[in-house]
């Protein structure tokens, strides 16, 4: 982490499970390229992630309390996630982005930071077949500028993928 959260106890995974309330927060914003309209992504909790997104428990990075937010190169929000279904060869990029419950509050959070696992997938279609490569991101940071009911604005710079980077409105999906 590369700044201290501006307000603490705020927690997308809280809501999710209905533990405790959500309080808004908010971090100030960085004018530049990045402050246009956001884009759509979702957030899940591990027991809702399927197939290739979903980390093995025994893995010693597995970590079941993580939010885990979802960036796509295509549509995702939470009516569809056909973007996620590893059936379809989805072209272009995808990121997964697990962060501890702890970080699920305004501030800037850093790839290279431990308690970050991002997850890059690359596919394309060739012919009948679809390929692509799977590995992690230490490149870049999360900025998670404000947090209400619905779920969170964040900014994603990368310079690792520069066609990723930008702001999404990161929904809650339950």
């Amino acid at each position: 982490m590369t700044s201290a959260p501006a307000c603490r106890n705020t927690s997308l995974v809280a809501l999710a499970l209905a533990v405790a309330p959500l309080v808004a927060c908010t971090a100030p914003l960085v004018v530049g390229d990045h402050n246009d309209e956001p884009q759509p992504a979702i957030a899940l909790a591990y027991e809702d992630l399927q197939g290739w997104l979903r980390p093995d428990p025994e893995a010693p990075d597995a970590d079941p309390t993580a939010l885990y937010i979802q960036i796509d190169s295509q549509k995702i929000d939470c009516d569809d996630q056909s973007a996620l279904d590893p059936a379809v060869c989805a072209t272009g990029w995808h990121l997964s982005i697990a962060i501890p419950p702890d970080y699920v509050a305004p501030g800037t959070y850093d790839f290279a930071d431990p308690a970050v696992r991002v997850v890059l997938l690359q596919g394309e279609q060739s012919g009948s077949e679809c390929t692509g490569e799977l590995g992690p991101l230490t490149e870049g940071t999360l900025k998670i500028e404000s947090i209400d009911l619905e779920g969170m604005e964040v900014r994603l710079d990368t310079s690792a993928l520069p066609e990723a980077e930008g702001r999404y409105r990161v929904s809650r999906c339950l």
